[in-house]
């Protein structure tokens, strides 16, 4: 029995790991396109999260039948129910990298968004696109101070995400108030980068659900 649940345990995890991957190439292509100006990557982009939410559903099924099966206890279960949560936040991240594609694909002919691009879009997408493989990282170890260098990655990029949103978003609101027309123009660009803020958020609370099934609590 005990060989049998770890051997679940285990496709557990690389079913997680492989929801993960998607995530990161696909924000990868993305990147790709606006560094590139590729527009076909948009559409291989698209393509990578087309069933992602249905992936998800039926990892979730696994893990519940994982519970019913084998009553985990203590570590065992405490890891199943991060998991549950884990396959949650990673379909946040896919529906924002969805959205993040819908906008940045409308808004990436515009003179003021090309200017954005090279100045705040390419760095917050880098460091999203960090966010992501560091937080999954955690999950193939259980050496605490290679947990805790991710972890501090995670959170470094996530920090680093949120200053480069605030900076664009003080500077483009004192143009929107000094110019009458093109504001939703503006605020398309601004719904565009709050994506990827949102997906290293999510990318953060991976990571500290991942501490929590391995340790329980909190790394020092």
């Amino acid at each position: 029995m005990l060989k049998t649940y770890k051997d679940m345990l285990s496709s557990i995890q690389k079913n997680i790991i492989a929801l993960a991957e998607k995530i990161i190439m696909s924000n990868k292509l993305v990147l790709q396109t606006i560094e590139n100006k590729n527009v076909i990557k948009y559409d291989e982009a698209k393509a990578l999260l087309k069933s992602f939410a249905k992936n998800a559903n039926e990892l979730d099924k696994q893990m519940v039948r994982v519970l019913a099966l084998y009553s985990p206890e203590a570590k065992d279960l405490r890891e199943l129910v991060a998991y549950l949560k884990i396959t949650n936040e990673l379909n946040r991240a896919a529906i924002k990298t969805r959205k993040y594609i819908k906008n940045i694909s409308q808004n990436e002919n515009d003179e003021f968004f090309n200017e954005i691009v090279l100045t705040y879009t390419i760095p917050m997408h880098k460091e999203t696109i960090s966010a992501l493989e560091h937080s999954i990282s955690i999950i193939t170890t259980d050496d605490s101070d290679e947990m805790q260098f991710h972890l501090k990655n995670t959170e470094l990029a996530e920090i680093q995400t949120d200053q480069l949103y605030t900076m664009i978003e003080t500077n483009m609101f004192k143009i929107m108030c000094e110019l009458n027309n093109n504001q939703k123009e503006y605020l398309d660009v601004l719904i565009s980068l709050r994506g990827l803020d949102k997906i290293s958020d999510r990318a953060l609370s991976i990571a500290k659900l991942l501490i929590y099934a391995k340790i329980g609590e909190d790394l020092d």
